[in-house]
Parts: structure tokens; C-alpha cells; sequence
């Protein structure tokens, strides 16, 4: 029998959410909105936007001036009245975008990109939302905010722990760059010279921080990119080829049998009016 305790210093609180409403946007070279213009709801003072970027490029333009780049799998936290518009950027921007309205002190890293190593999980974890959405149910909805807030609270966590060490970074900042230059044929020495070190070096960290050579990581985040560019754009296979830097359609092809197990037109396409666009009324809240 084993009967630890596990002691807190001081008594743990977390402070609830209320969601506003949740996007599940795939966006094209032409996706740009306006904000407050084209959002459905009034913009709250109070209100917070959580960006969480699935893969592709995007861009949030604040009133400030200030462009903020979204690259890859990372999460980005904003005060609605300080978004002036965002856009794709690049090829694709698939991504979720969620208005909430925080209860409680709770310190948000605002405004800085914080990039996942892992996403999978996040990605199942919002899949989740949007499914408790659609139900319409008020205990979903509930359910809903409750896989929200364990997600922000993730973050948080994950953003304020410590600082990661130097070599990650500049790793992060690489796959970055990954994320938005997918129509190029980067060579492993381009991306160790990005990195400031030797190729030997540069692969020995790469392998440890992503469980892939670089060339491997390159190749899967193209083919991810071609997958959900056959799913949900009018491209077809040549089309993509060339989109993603591939020499021709034959190996665009290969290699994406080779990942996926079925060519790529064998890719089921969903409609273009498909994209999800899931609103939550939020009448409960206000600035008063």
C-alpha cells in the first residue's frame, strides 16, 4: 500500500473562462480579415484571442503597428482590441482561433509566439472543442470551455517554466523558417549556417529536439502541407508539386505514398464552403 501526500505550499486556484466564440479556419493566399469589421460579435474590451496555428504562415497586424508571425505549430495569446486585421501569409494557414474572456488574475504571455513541440495532443484536444460545440448542448458548451481552460492553463504553464536553452531556440527558429519558405529546396547546410553551427552539429541537435534528421522533418512538414492542400483547395497534384518546390509531380507522388500509404489522388477534397466557422453566442458577458 502506498499513501504519499503530496504537499502544496499555498492553496491552487484556477480561474474559469467563458468562450466567446471558436474558428476552425483552413486559409488560403487570399484569406484576409478585418477586425472588429468581419467578426460576428461585439468586440469586449476584456476580451482575449487565442491564435493556435496548426501548420502554414500567418500574420496578425496590431493597431500598433506591430506584425506578429505565426510559423508552424505555435500558440499565440492577444488582447482582442489590440488586433488591427491577420491574414496567410504563405501557401496554407490552417488554424484555430478562439475569443475568450478570462475570470480571474491570471498573467497571459502576450503577444509572443510560444512554439510546440508536440502539437498532437493539443490538436486532439480542440478537435474535441469543436465537436462538444456543434452539439448546441449547454453542458457541452461547458465542456467545451473546461478543455479550454486545461489547454490555456498548458500553455501558460509551458511558456512562464524557464527559459529553454539557447540551442532550442535557435532549432525553433529554424523550423520556423521551415514553416514559411515551403516552396524552397533547402539544403542541410543552409539550415546549419541559419543555426550558427557545423552540419554534424546542427543534425545531432536537430535529431534530439524533433526525433528527425532535418531533411526528414522538411520533407514530412511538405507533405502535410500537399495533403491538406489536395483536402481543402481546388489544386491538383502538379499543381501542388510545384507550390511545395517538388521537382515534378512523380516525386511529390512517391514520396507521398511513401508517408501516407495511398497516392495523393486517392486525397478526398472537401468543398471550400466545408471550412468550419463555429460561433458561440456569448450573451452573459459584457464591458459594464
Amino acid at each position: 500500500m502506498k499513501n504519499t501526500p503530496v504537499l502544496l505550499e499555498s492553496p491552487a486556484t484556477a480561474f474559469g473562462i467563458t468562450l466567446r466564440s471558436v474558428w476552425d479556419i483552413y486559409a488560403d493566399e487570399s484569406y484576409q480579415v478585418l477586425w472588429p469589421r468581419d467578426k460576428k460579435l461585439p468586440l469586449l474590451s476584456s476580451a482575449h484571442v487565442c491564435v493556435f496555428t496548426r501548420q502554414g504562415h500567418g500574420v496578425i497586424r496590431l493597431r500598433s503597428g506591430r506584425e506578429i508571425h505565426a510559423k508552424g505549430a505555435c500558440v499565440l495569446l492577444l488582447e482582442a482590441r489590440d488586433i488591427l486585421s491577420y491574414a496567410c501569409e504563405g501557401l496554407l494557414w490552417e488554424l484555430y482561433w478562439v475569443e475568450f474572456v478570462l475570470h480571474g488574475p491570471v498573467t497571459l504571455p502576450l503577444n509572443t509566439p510560444v512554439l510546440l513541440r508536440d502539437p498532437t495532443a493539443h490538436s486532439r484536444e480542440f478537435s474535441e472543442l469543436v465537436s462538444c460545440v456543434r452539439v448546441g448542448d449547454t453542458n457541452y458548451q461547458a465542456y467545451a470551455a473546461a478543455i479550454f481552460t486545461k489547454v490555456l492553463y498548458q500553455w501558460v504553464a509551458l511558456s512562464n517554466h524557464h527559459a529553454e536553452p539557447a540551442p532550442l531556440r535557435r532549432i525553433q527558429t529554424v523550423i520556423s523558417q521551415m514553416h514559411g519558405h515551403t516552396d524552397e529546396r533547402w539544403a542541410v547546410k543552409d539550415m546549419a549556417r541559419l543555426y550558427g553551427a557545423s552540419e554534424q552539429q546542427f543534425r545531432k541537435v536537430f535529431l534530439q529536439y524533433t526525433g528527425q534528421t532535418p531533411k526528414e522533418y522538411f520533407m514530412n512538414l511538405k507533405l502535410d502541407m500537399a495533403h491538406a492542400l489536395l483536402n481543402r483547395s481546388s489544386l491538383n497534384v502538379s499543381q501542388a508539386a510545384f507550390k511545395l518546390g517538388f521537382s515534378d509531380a512523380f516525386h511529390l507522388s512517391k514520396a507521398f505514398k511513401s508517408r501516407f500509404g495511398y497516392p495523393p489522388s486517392e486525397v478526398i477534397r472537401e468543398p471550400r464552403d466545408s471550412i468550419d466557422n463555429v460561433y458561440l453566442m456569448d450573451t452573459a458577458v459584457s464591458d459594464a
